[in-house]
C-alpha cells in the first residue's frame, strides 16, 4: 500500500481511535485543558459531564461518517478530491457539534448549570 493510499484512508479511523481513547478516559473534573470546554459546559460538574458524554457520542458518529465517506470516495473518485472532501467534511461536522451540544445543554440545564430535570 503506497503512502498516498494510507493517508487517504486514515483520517476517519485515526479520529475514531482518538474518540475511543477519550471515551475510555473522559475528563473527570472541569478543567481548561481536556474535554468539551465552553463557558456553559463549565458552569457545573453535571453540565460538564453531560457535555462531554453528549459531544463524544456526536464525535463517534462523525468519525463513522467520515470513515465511510473515505472508503466510498476512495473507490469512486480520482486525485486529491478523495482526500480533500473527507477532510472538509470532518472539519464542518466537528464545528457543527458545538452548537448542537450547546442547544442540548440549554435544554437540560439552567443558566447556573443546574439540571432542569431528567436528562435523556
Amino acid at each position: 500500500m503506497d503512502e498516498t493510499i494510507l493517508t487517504q484512508l486514515l483520517i476517519g479511523p485515526l479520529f475514531l481511535v482518538l474518540i475511543i481513547i477519550f471515551r475510555a478516559f473522559p475528563p473527570k473534573s472541569i478543567n481548561g485543558i481536556y474535554g468539551y470546554r465552553t463557558p456553559y459546559s463549565m458552569k457545573s460538574q453535571e453540565a460538564w459531564d453531560e457535555a462531554n458524554r453528549f459531544s463524544l457520542n456526536l464525535m463517534l458518529g462523525v468519525g463513522i461518517i467520515v470513515t465511510l465517506t473515505q472508503i466510498v470516495l476512495y473507490f469512486t473518485l480520482a486525485g486529491q478530491l478523495k482526500l480533500i472532501i473527507p477532510t472538509i467534511l470532518l472539519v464542518v461536522l466537528l464545528i457543527a457539534i458545538i452548537p448542537v451540544t450547546e442547544i442540548h445543554l440549554r435544554k437540560y440545564f439552567d443558566k447556573e448549570g443546574k439540571p432542569k430535570g431528567r436528562i435523556e
